[in-house]
Parts: structure tokens; sequence; C-alpha cells
């Protein structure tokens, strides 16, 4: 079925009429729709699926068929009443323009009927050049009507459009019957008119239309700012100029019928004729000079407008570039690469600056000589841009000053950074490098190069120890970098101070493990140098009572005294070679070879020495048996045997000291050579006595038998006194050195836990709180042995406590008392402290990661701020969202306070456990994130600033634009027109001067639009310019406008 248009209908009402009778009969056979739903819920419940979906599709076609026939007979109705609605519109101008016409008829046809006098035969004529005026403007809207007529009745039913055609045909009858009246009373007039009243009248107007193009040419005394404006300046003067000229002919003309007129005329009349033609060139004349004048002065503008124009839209363009350069913050977060681009950015700027600068002065010196030849609104416009360029141009050059300077002193700071990292480096590999190239332990075993050794190790110590500050300053220099989200060369930085700390460590280590080695060297060479002084005393004194002459007797007693020096020299040699072992592991194999073949050595002295003085001992015996009596010999030695045994059977009461203990020994040992020389020299005696007794053949007395039995009982008694003490004082050496060695490891310890407690003394490294808490359970760790160490001296004091003076027993007592008061003291201070270094630590790994979070937030934040586009936008609405969503990312901005305040509340956490540096560095760090957030929130707000201004910009040039359209609309309705039927020479003259100030306002209204074209370039995207086919809707409002007034 082909679709039914308006224009088939008999008639556009009517049809109307069945439109809306359709409409309320499907309005009220609506419910069949809800019927029909309900019934297909009630249906489809009984249904198959696929029985359901074919029900669901049709009711959902029919639903939509039946809204669609409801829409389209809306939209109908709708087209209906506006068609009939502009159709009486139409007839009804077309009746006021026919009653207009039958009104005007009656006195054209009475004026028709009547013959004018020649002398208002001129106000005649005048008054009815008015109603030809608006015969004419009526003409032209008969036209206009026709055109409106022949739109609407497209889409009007027959009756409408034939009522339209008929009022259109009585319009156009009633239009042409006026015009042939007005033309037929014009002809009657110029009859009327006599001669020299038509040349008079023809100077008149000649006069008054040149009067008219002088009023074209100098209505704008001032000249424009824009090149395009002169332009036209220049066409319209010169159209005036050759509009004049053409007026040649007909002054020359008129200057002919005059001097006809002149001619048998009365000398007033000759007066008359010639002062009017002389008026008329005289104005003629000056017209035209004027025109040609003006001309000159124009073409003359128009160059240096256009020179003027493209320096001040280059200073502009280059204003504008630079400030797209320098207007956005830096942005630290970028790579030195990007920092380098913007620094060459900034410094082309800075070397661009001086030619920009002079190009200004230029604008300057030329735009104040433009200044007094423009109207008020150019005169304006240039003023301020003529005051606002330098400052735009001042504040860019300082910015990009600002921005050189900082990018400059930030692509600096990180090679500094970058240098100092490669140094510190380098410094360190090389102090490992030694220290590896080092030798672990001495080449030889000596204490000269032990010292050597811990000397040398010592000083790379100092040297990594003094290396600690750059490594310090590193680190601030990185929590300085990474608060303002730069690079800070994570991998570097921990490879730095992981050797850094590596080094530090094993040098400390391989320090302390050489100080060790030193002290045993010492005590090793201290050892044998007593043992070859030892030795040495030994022979000089062997020699020395070899060489006297003394008494067998006295020189066995020296001789006993030197086997007891001997065995001491044992001793000590047996313990100098325990001693070596120990030190074996931290021995050279060349040095330990060395050492062990010294011993030996010494050990084959010690055999030749035992040897000679055993055989001296020996000899004196022998000689003290030849010479001394039996039994005076018996007598004193069961005597002296007896006081050796008493002695023996005593308690033993000593000093803790091994200087007395060793002299003890060496005191038994003394006893047991002299006893055991004693009893070889009774028993020698004996022997002897007993052969006597033998070669006499008589009997061994009694007493001799008790004594010698007595004898044989204390030499077992004491031999086994002598042994039994022997042993015990050397079990007593043993303990006793086990304790001072025990009791110094202990007290070494303690002195080493309570340097390891000092920790928290003065406050805590924060930053170090986790490392320290290692360090300090490693340490802790070994408190197990501590105790061990403990419980062994108790058992040792146990052990030498009954064997020692009271004096002695009350010194240990207290020793041990305090070392148990300072071991108690260690275990709780230990405990506080692990406490305060856990809560620590705990507290600057929470620290750290909030602030890693905010940081990362700002760096997040700032890079978007550096992103967001501050272009300018191409309508209000744009602006409008850019400020919106500037203003959420504002808000984010801003919310970062709240993070930085609880932020700042765990910084002052640590601070109550931190030290003097950490309360700076944890204050530096702060500062550093407040200067940040202060920096971000000042660039938000600066960016805010921007795009609010950018708003309000719009806003006031919406609503120039809406004046300058009300201002059209009123030029519109002030188009020049005269409704009188009858119009005397000075309403024409009067109509005159109204059209040329309609002309004036309009030109104004023009160049006002020219302007805010200017503006409105201005304000759309930087470096964006409008292509004829794509103008934004700004640009082609305001052509529209330009239109307009053209027309």
């Amino acid at each position: 079925m082909a679709p039914f248009s308006l224009s088939d209908a008999e008639s556009t009402a009517v049809h109307l009429e069945a439109l809306k009778k359709l409409a309320l009969a499907l309005q009220e056979r609506k419910h069949a729709i809800e019927d029909l739903k309900d019934r297909k819920q009630k249906m489809i419940e009984h249904l198959n699926l696929d029985d359901k979906e074919l029900v669901k599709e049709q009711t959902s076609h029919l639903e939509q068929r039946w809204f669609q026939l409801e829409d389209l007979i809306k939209r109908k109705i709708q087209v209906s009443v506006t068609n009939l609605e502009e159709s009486n519109v139409v007839q009804s101008r077309f009746q006021e323009l026919m009653e207009w016409a039958e009104e005007q008829q009656p006195s054209i046809t009475e004026a028709l009927k009547q013959s004018p006098p020649p002398e208002m035969a001129q106000n005649l004529l005048m008054d009815h050049l008015a109603i030809c005026s608006e015969l004419e403007a009526k003409q032209m809207l008969l036209k206009s009507l026709i055109k409106d007529a022949d739109r609407v009745m497209a889409d009007l039913g027959l009756n409408e459009r034939q009522v339209i055609q008929k009022a259109l045909s009585d319009a156009q009858r009633h239009v042409n019957c006026l015009s042939d009246l007005v033309g037929q009373r014009r002809k009657y007039l110029n009859k009327a008119l006599s001669e020299k009243t038509q040349f008079l009248m023809a100077v008149f107007q000649a006069t008054s239309q040149i009067q008219q193009h002088e009023r074209k040419i100098m209505f704008r005394e001032h000249i424009c700012l824009l090149p395009d404006d002169v332009s036209k300046q220049v066409k319209t003067c010169k159209s005036a100029q050759a509009s004049l000229k053409t007026y040649q002919n007909e002054v020359t003309g008129l200057w002919a019928q005059g001097r006809e007129l002149m001619k048998g005329v009365t000398e007033q009349e000759r007066g008359e004729v010639l002062g009017k033609l002389q008026e008329l060139q005289s104005v003629y004349d000056s017209v035209l000079q004027k025109c040609s004048h003006r001309l000159q002065e124009l073409e003359k503008n128009l160059v240096s407008r256009k020179h003027f124009k493209e320096d001040f839209d280059k200073a502009c363009h280059w204003l504008k570039q630079a400030d797209i350069v320098t207007f956005p913050e830096i942005n630290l977060m970028n790579e030195s690469a990007e920092l380098h681009t913007q620094l060459a950015k900034y410094q082309h700027i800075l070397e661009q600056s001086p030619e920009y600068e002079n190009l200004l002065l230029t604008l300057q010196r030329t735009g104040q000589t433009i200044l007094p030849s423009l109207n008020e609104v150019d005169h304006s416009y240039l003023s301020e841009k003529l005051n606002a360029l330098p400052q735009q141009f001042n504040v860019i050059v300082a910015l990009a000053k600002d921005k050189f300077y900082k990018v400059q002193e930030a692509i600096l700071a990180r090679k500094e950074y970058a240098s100092l990292i490669e140094l510190t480096t380098q410094s360190l590999s090389e102090l490992e490098a030694q220290f590896l190239g080092m030798s672990k332990v001495p080449t030889d075993l000596a204490v000269e190069e032990a010292l050597s050794l811990q000397d040398g190790c010592r000083a790379i110590l100092d040297e990594v120890v003094g290396l600690g500050e750059a490594v310090d300053e590193l680190n601030q220099k990185k929590e300085g970098f990474r608060s303002t989200g730069q690079p800070w060369q994570p991998d570097k930085m921990l490879h730095l101070v992981t050797l850094y700390h590596r080094l530090k460590r094993q040098t400390e280590q391989r320090v302390s493990l050489l100080e060790d080695t030193t002290s045993a060297y010492q005590e090793h060479e201290k050892m044998c140098q007593q043992l070859e002084r030892q030795l040495k005393s030994v022979k000089e004194e062997q020699s020395k009572v070899n060489e006297e002459t003394l008494p067998a007797e006295e020189k066995l007693k020296m001789y006993h005294s030197l086997a007891g020096s001997l065995q001491d020299s044992g001793i000590l040699l047996k313990r100098v070679a325990i001693h070596l072992e120990d030190l074996a592991p931290h021995l050279d194999p060349l040095a330990y070879e060395k050492a062990r073949n010294q011993i030996q050595s010494w050990q084959e002295e010690l055999k030749l020495l035992t040897s000679a003085i055993g055989e001296t001992v020996t000899e004196c015996e022998s000689r003290m048996v030849q010479s001394i009596d039996f039994q005076t010999e018996m007598s004193r030695s069961l005597d002296w045997l007896r006081r050796v045994k008493a002695e023996l059977s005593g308690p033993l009461s000593l000093d803790l000291n091994l200087q007395d203990i060793q002299e003890e020994i060496r005191k038994i040992q003394i006893h047991q050579e002299e006893v055991q020389s004693s009893l070889r020299i009774m028993n020698a005696l004996s022997h002897k006595e007993k052969e006597k007794f033998t070669k006499a053949k008589e009997l061994i007395s009694a007493d001799l038998e008790h004594s010698l039995a007595e004898l044989s009982e204390l030499d077992g008694d004491i031999q086994e006194a002598l042994r039994t003490r022997q042993a015990t004082l050397t079990e007593i050496y043993s303990q006793c050195q086990r304790y001072y060695q025990v009791f110094q490891a202990a007290n070494d310890w303690l002195e080493d836990a309570q340097e390891m407690l000092q920790l928290a003394g003065n406050g805590l490294d924060v930053e170090s709180a986790e490392e320290n808490l290692k360090s300090h359970m490693e340490f802790f760790s070994t408190e197990d042995q501590f105790h061990s160490k403990l419980e062994e001296l108790h058992g040792l004091v146990a052990t030498l406590d009954p064997l020692i003076k009271p004096t002695g027993k009350e010194d240990l007592a207290q020793k041990m008392a305090s070392l148990e008061l300072r071991s108690q003291r260690m275990s709780q201070d230990s405990c506080a402290q692990v406490d305060i270094l856990q809560r620590c630590a705990a507290q600057w790994q929470d620290y750290q990661k909030s602030r890693e979070e905010v940081i990362e937030l700002m760096n997040d934040t700032e890079k978007k701020l550096s992103e967001f586009s501050l272009l300018k936008t191409s309508s209000s609405h744009e602006a409008e969202e850019k400020l919106s969503e500037h203003k959420a990312l504002a808000s984010v901005v801003n919310s970062f306070h709240e993070k930085i305040v609880a932020l700042e509340d765990k910084a002052l956490q640590l601070e109550k456990t931190g030290n003097d540096a950490s309360k700076a560095a944890l204050s530096r760090s702060m500062t550093t994130v407040w200067q940040r957030w202060t920096r971000l929130r000042a660039v938000a707000q600066d960016q805010e600033k921007i795009l609010e201004d950018a708003v309000d910009e719009w806003k006031g040039f919406n609503n120039k634009v809406k004046k300058a359209t009300e201002m059209i609309d009123q030029l519109q309705d002030k188009l020049p027109g005269s409704s009188a039927e009858k119009a005397s020479k000075a309403e024409l003259l009067t109509l005159l001067e109204y059209h040329d100030t309609f002309v004036l306002e309009l030109e104004q209204q023009q160049l006002a639009l020219g302007m805010l074209r200017q503006q409105a370039l201005s304000m759309l995207q930087d470096g964006a310019l409008p292509t004829p086919g794509g103008e934004p809707p700004l640009m082609q409002e305001i052509t529209a406008m330009q239109d307009r007034c053209l027309k």
C-alpha cells in the first residue's frame, strides 16, 4: 500500500478531525492490548517451548505495530495542525496586503481626476515618491509571501490550497492595480512640473546622492585594525569613487541643461540656477577629493596593517607555543632522556627570547602609532593586547629560566647520584679484592706478622667504615629520588648496599679473628720464651754447680732443685705442645711444622738435661754414701721423712693463682727428687751396713731391722702421698686454668652482650632496626653456651672451694655473684631490647609500606596532572566537562592530606625510639612528602584556575554572542521603510538620515562581529585552525550572523 500524503486529502481540516477520531478510537481500544497480555500469560503456562516463543514473538510484534500506529497518528496530527496554522498565517498576510492595496486605491484614483498646479507639483511628487517606495516594499513582501504559500500548499488539502490560491490571486490583482494607478499618477505629476523645477529637483537629487556617497566614505572615521576589514574599507572606498566618477557625466549634463535655462531668463533666475550648479560642482569636487585622499590613506594603512599583523601573529604564535612548553609542571618521574629533551626545549625558548623581545618592542612602537586611528572596539582590543603581551612574555621567560635550572639541577643530581654509586661501588670492589687477596692467617707463628696482618685488615675496615658515609649519603639521595618519583637505580643500590654490608661484616669478622689469633700467638710466644728462659737458667745453674767446689750434700740439694725445674719445664713444654695443637687450624702448615720441630728440639734438649742432672745426682749420692755415717744418716733421714709425711698428710690451702699452684707443684717435684735421692742413699747405706754384718757373721740388730722396716714403710707412704699430692695439684692447676679461661670467656661474652645492648641506649637507627634485630638474635643465640659456661664455673668453684684459702673463697664468691647479677640484668635488658627492636622493625616496615603507597599514588596523580590537557576547548560544554574531570583529579590530590597525616603519625611513633640521625632522616622524609603534596596541590589549583577562567571566558563569550544576536534581531526589526501614504520632502530627508544611521549601526555591528570572530579564534584549541567545512558551532553561528548583516 502506497504511503498516504496530506496533499492527497480533500481537506486538511477534515483529515485532521478524522485523525483525531482515529487516535481516540485507538486510545479506547488500548485495553485490548492489556487483555492480550493477560491471555498470553495464562496461555504460555500450558504451551511447549516452541509455542511459547511463537506466542511471545507474535504478541510483541502486535504490540510494536500498535505503538508504531499510535506514534504515526500523533505525528500526522502534529503535522496537520502545523500546516493549518501556517496556512492561516499566510492567508491572513495576503488579506492584510490586499486590504492595504484597497485602502491606497481611492486616494490615488481621486488624485488622478485632478490636475495639480505647477507650484504644488514638486511637493506632491516628493510625497508620491514615498508612496512609490512603500509600494515597492509591499511588492517585495508579496514575492516573499508567494514563496511561503508555495511551500505551505505542498502539504495542504485541496480545499485549503484553493482558499490560499484565491487569496493570492486577489492580493496580486489589487497590488498590480495599485501599481498601475501609481505609475499613471507619477506621469501626471512629471508633466505638471515645469522644466526649471525638474532641473532644480535633478540638481537636488544629484547633490543628495553625492553627499550620500560622501557619508558612505566618511561615516567610518576610524581605520579598522584587521587587514581584511581594511581591505573591505578600501573596496567600499573604491566602489564609492567609481560611483562618483559615473556622476561626472550627469553633472556635466546638468551644467549644459542649466546654461540652456539661463538663456532668456531674469538675472535673479540666472543667479539661482548658477548658484545651484556651482554648489553641485563644489560638493562633487570636494567629495571626489576626499574619496581619493581617503583611498590613499586606507591603502597605505592596509600595507602597514598587514606587516603589523604578520609580526603580531608571529609573536602570538611563539608565545602560545612557548606557553605550551613552559606551562606544564616538570615531571621528575621522566627518564633522563626526556629531561634532556625538556631542557633543550627550555634552552631553545631562552635562546629565542631576545629576538622576540625585540619583536615585541617593535610591535609596541608600531601599535602605539596605530592606536589613534582605531575605533573604540579595536582600540580597546589592541591596547589590551599591547599591555598583555609583554607581561605574558616576561612570565613565560621567567618560567623557562626557572624550569631550565630545575631540570638542569635534576639532571646534575642524577649524574652525581649515578657517579657516586659508581665510585663507591668501585672503591668497595677494590677493597673487597684487596681483602680477598690478603692471607687469612699469618705465614709464620710470629706475633709481628699477626699484628701486621691485623693492622692491614683493620685499615681495610676503616676504609670500608669511611665509605659508610657515602653509602648513607646515597641512601638519603635515594629516599629523595623515591619521594619525588624519580628513577633511583634500585638494582645498583641493592648491589652497593649488599656489597658494603657484606664486606664490612667480613672485615669485622676477620679483624676479630686476627685479634684472637694475635692473642693466641702472644700467649704461645710468651710460653715459648718462658720455656727458653727456664731451660737457659737450668743450663747456667748446672754449669755453675758443676764448677763450684761444694760438699756433696750441698751439690745434691742444688741438683734436686734443678731436677724440679726441669720437671716444671717439661710440664710447660707439654702446655706449649697442647697450645700448638689448638692453634693448628689458624696456622700455615709450614709454620705448624716449624713449631713442631722446635718443640721436638726442646724435648730432646730437656731429655739431655734430665739425663745429665741424673748422672750428677747419682755421682753425688755415691760420694755421700762413702762419706756419711749410717746411724747418723738413718736417724736424720727417718726424722726428715716423718716430717715430709706429716706435711703431705695435712690439708691443702691454696691461693687461686696459677703461679702459686705451679710453685707448689715444683716444691712437690723437688720433694719427690729429694725423697727418692734420700731413699737411694739410705738403701745404699743399708746394703753396705748389712754387708758389714754379713762379713762379721753377725745378726742384724732389732733396732736396725726396725729402722729399716720403718724406712721401707715411710718410702711407700711418702711416694704414694707425693704422687697423690702431685696429681691433686696438677688437677687443681688444670681446673684453676679452666676456671680462668671459662670466666674470661663468660666475662667477654657479657661485655659483648653489654655492647650489643647499647643499640637502644641513645635511640635506635630505625632503618637498621631489622638488621640490628637479626644481629641481636644471632648473638644471643649463643646465650645457652654462656649459661653452660656459667654452670661449668659453678662446678669448678664447688670443686676448688675446699682447697683454697678463706680470702680466696670470698673473692671467688664475689666474682661469681657479680657474674650472676650481670647475667640476670643482661637477660632482662635483652628481652627489653628485643621487644623494642621488634616493635621498631614492624613500625619501620609499616611506615615504609605506607610511604611507598603514598608515593605511588602521588606518582600516578602527578603523571595524570602532567598529562592532563589544558589546550583550549572548542565549546563551553567541553570546557565545563574538562573542569569537572579535573575537579575529580584535584579531589584525589586533596585526599592525600589525610594519608600523609596518618603517615606522619607513624613517623612520630618511630621518632620516639629513633636516634638523632633517624629523627633527622624521618623529618627529611616527611618534609619531602609534604613539599611534594604542596607542589601537586598548587599545580592542581593552578590548572583548575585556568580551566575555571576558560569556563568563565566561554560564558562571557556566549553572552556576547547572545547580545550580538539580539542586536542583529533589533536591526532586522529596524530595517528602513515607510508606512506613510504621503511623505513630504522633509520626511524623505529624515528617512534618508535614518537609512544612513542604520547603515552605520550595521557597519559597527559587523566590526563587532569581526572582533568576536577574532576572540573565537583565540579561544579555539591551540594550533587548531578551523577548516571551511568543519568549523565549530560557535564559528558557524558567528558566520551566520555575518551573513545576516550582509543580506
